[in-house]
């Protein structure tokens, strides 16, 4: 309820209706005209897109931040404090200083660029501008405190990765226990993936309106095959060093199976061998144990994920994608998108 009280306050153009002479006085549609008032019946569903997109940025945000608290208690730190480590590694993901400097060094640059065109504010007005001015730092502020929890959180795994970890032997778990890994890596990707869906859809809906829509060159699919390629290129890079040491658990785990091969068919052949039943028996157990060992070592993964992790990671990958084919579709179906 509180996400949607905020976006609510920081999307809806109340400003705009309280002193629609003055839109040109307004930081936000001095430069975004056409986030003013509304204008036809189609910029609702643009608003309401609008709503939903940073209505889910600020659960995207709370959601991330949850995954590391249970990401603490999962990720197998060989230390007798893991905690400490964890946070160290987190600490920036944690931190909303830098989003609010950037947040700040927007308004400013915004500011600057309002003032050098020309403009000037009454003083009388001067409180509504400030107000206006507020709520446009809330918007990006929002954006801004998702890109870096993203970010940082990504940063977070990759420096996680490359502390002592405690390996759970094979035939417990086929992911040596590094689960928790891709797991974090996994939520994270989805909450990018979704987040850029809605985007996706915002751009596609902001297209399609002659107020919004402000050129004729629309590199939006360009950039947006960038930024899908670069989520799951960031889906892998923070877990290249798990990777690497699963890799190197594997490879352990197979030279050990090798010498045991070595010790069970070693010496003479078996029918110049003079044994008793019991020797038999054991060395039937033996052989019949190797093979168990050997599918079981062949089973372990050098990522840490699994099948069922990499269905979850290429459905959000795909919404985008079927968002922004079904905004297409629809707004040619009713005949509201521009000429190109």
């Amino acid at each position: 309820m509180l996400a949607v009280i905020v976006s609510l306050l920081v999307t809806m153009p109340f400003l705009e209706y309280a002193f629609p002479d003055r839109q040109q006085s307004l930081l936000t549609t001095y430069f975004n005209p056409g986030l003013g008032t509304f204008h036809q019946p189609f910029d609702l569903v643009y608003r309401a897109v609008l709503v939903a997109l940073f209505c889910y940025l600020l659960l995207a945000i709370r959601f991330m931040h949850r995954r590391l608290e249970v990401a603490r208690s999962q990720v197998p730190l060989a230390t007798d404090h893991p905690s400490p480590v964890f946070d160290k590694a987190f600490r920036w993901a944690n931190s909303l200083v830098p989003p609010l400097g950037l947040a700040i060094a927007w308004l400013v640059a915004y500011s600057v660029l309002f003032f050098a065109d020309g403009q000037t504010i009454d003083l009388s007005f001067a409180p509504i501008f400030v107000l206006d001015a507020l709520v446009a730092t809330g918007r990006v502020l929002i954006v801004f405190t998702f890109v870096w929890v993203y970010l940082a959180s990504l940063y977070g795994l990759h420096r996680l990765s490359r502390q002592p970890l405690v390996f759970r032997r094979h035939h417990e778990d086929r992911l040596l226990g590094m689960g928790a890994f891709g797991s974090l890596s996994l939520s994270l990707a989805v909450c990018y993936f979704v987040g850029l869906a809605l985007g996706f859809l915002l751009v596609q809906l902001a297209s399609a309106d002659p107020v919004l829509y402000t050129g004729k060159h629309d590199p939006a699919f360009v950039l947006g095959g960038a930024l899908v390629a670069s989520g799951v290129a960031l889906f892998f890079l923070p877990l290249r060093a798990v990777h690497a040491r699963m890799e190197h658990e594997k490879r352990r785990e197979r030279e050990r199976l090798d010498a045991w091969y070595g010790t069970l068919f070693a010496g003479e052949p078996r029918a110049a061998r003079s044994e008793d039943m019991e020797t038999t028996l054991r060395d039937v157990r033996n052989i019949a144990a190797f093979q168990t060992m050997e599918r079981h070592v062949e089973a372990i993964h050098t990522w840490p994920f699994d099948t069922k992790t990499l269905g979850f990671l290429l459905t959000s990958l795909a919404l985008p994608l079927l968002l922004t084919l079904i905004a297409s579709v629809t707004l040619e179906l009713v005949h509201i998108r521009p000429a190109i």
